[in-house]
This record gives structure tokens, C-alpha cells and sequence, in this order.
């Protein structure tokens, strides 16, 4: 079962304001970034999902690589763990409408389509 994906943009944009109304854009942008320079050596896919359900807008980056599941939780481990630290090097409490998940590309939903 998949989980819940919002569709509109709306949850995008509510999102932006929470890291507007932080002055954390550019922490926003910073995470972005060092996501895609961690995993720009494993990178197969790369997408992002949005979510609603969760009493606050959610924006979840999905980096898909051709690890198993276990090294895919590993590199997720890290990267969190460099986030957290990204925080805290910025004095700022850690803004969590912002996640990364790491999965092994047969996860990916064009793995299940058929020709």
C-alpha cells in the first residue's frame, strides 16, 4: 500500500511559507543541495513527494539508488545526521517539513509498469 500523496501545489507552497516565515529559505535551498552532493554518486531517480496528512505540510525528497535496503537506511541515517548538524551549525531549530528518504530503485513506481 502506498501512502498518502498530496497532488496540489497548495502543500508545496505551504511549506515555502514555513521556511519563509523562519527567514530559512536558504537553508531550504542548502539542504537541497547537500542532498544532491551526497548522493550524486549513487543517484538513479530523484523525486519528491507531498504530503497533507500530517498536521503540517510535508515535502519529502526521494533519492532512488541501486543499493539494498539496508545500505539505502544507512546513507538515509547520514544524511539526517548531517541535516541535524547543518541546523545546528545555523543556530536554528530544524525545520521538519523537509525529509529525504533513500530507496533502492526497485521500489520506484516505473519498475511495476507494464510495456
Amino acid at each position: 500500500m502506498f501512502p498518502y500523496i498530496a497532488e496540489d501545489n497548495d502543500v508545496l507552497y505551504s511549506a515555502l511559507d514555513i521556511f519563509e516565515a523562519e527567514a530559512s529559505i536558504s537553508q531550504f535551498k542548502n539542504i537541497q543541495k547537500m542532498i544532491l552532493a551526497n548522493t550524486e554518486d549513487i543517484l538513479c531517480a530523484y523525486e519528491y513527494n507531498l504530503y497533507d496528512d500530517r498536521g503540517f505540510p510535508e515535502i519529502e525528497i526521494v533519492i532512488y539508488c541501486n543499493y539494498d535496503d539496508l545500505s539505502c537506511l544507512k546513507i538515509q541515517n547520514e544524511l539526517e545526521k548531517k541535516i541535524d548538524a547543518y541546523w545546528h551549525s545555523c543556530g536554528k531549530e530544524r525545520i521538519y517539513c523537509l525529509n529525504v528518504s533513500i530507496k533502492n530503485i526497485r521500489q520506484h513506481e516505473s519498475w511495476f509498469e507494464e510495456d
